[in-house]
């Protein structure tokens, strides 16, 4: 992968503008990222995913950075800075609404993230309506009695418990 990368960034400065090349990058720069994720090393996370984010910019293309931010608010969240974190995923959830054809399945998983976020963070009231709104998305998607479904429904009842 470290290979590939190295090719594109080099056609990328030696002025192939290419918008495919800069798709590839930006895909690849998050295959990246995962892969930094589950070796902790989190300042390479955080390296790469900017990386990615700016080439979403560079592009115009405000789909092209949902997944960079959402890897940047577990990044945030895995560095102890859960009010970041809760940043990306907000914008990322926007982002994801504002899209001609939204990705319910991706959305239903920034819901659940964020939702669970605001939760923690004490924004109660608006976590637990981002992860029924998941909740809901996930049962039109994948039927009640999915997996999915249940890990959401359990997210959400988990919260809803709390409180009582």
């Amino acid at each position: 992968m470290q290979d590939r990368i190295t090719k594109i960034r080099s056609k990328i400065e030696e002025g192939d503008q290419d918008v495919r090349w800069m798709k590839d990058l930006k895909n690849f720069l998050i295959d990246l990222a995962d892969v930094y994720e589950a070796t902790d090393s989190l300042d390479e996370m955080k390296e790469v995913l900017d990386e990615s984010l700016a080439l979403a910019a560079l592009l115009g293309r405000d789909d092209m950075k949902i997944a960079p931010l959402a890897s940047l608010a577990k990044h945030a969240y895995h560095s102890g800075d859960k009010i970041v974190a809760l940043q990306h995923a907000e914008e990322a959830v926007a982002l994801a609404r504002e899209q001609k054809e939204v990705d319910t399945t991706r959305l239903a998983m920034l819901l659940l993230y964020g939702g669970d976020l605001n939760v923690e963070l004490n924004n109660r009231e608006r976590g637990l309506a981002q992860i029924s709104e998941a909740v809901k998305i996930r049962t039109r998607v994948y039927g009640h009695d999915h997996m999915e479904v249940r890990q959401a429904r359990g997210l959400l009842e988990h919260h809803e418990a709390r409180e009582a």
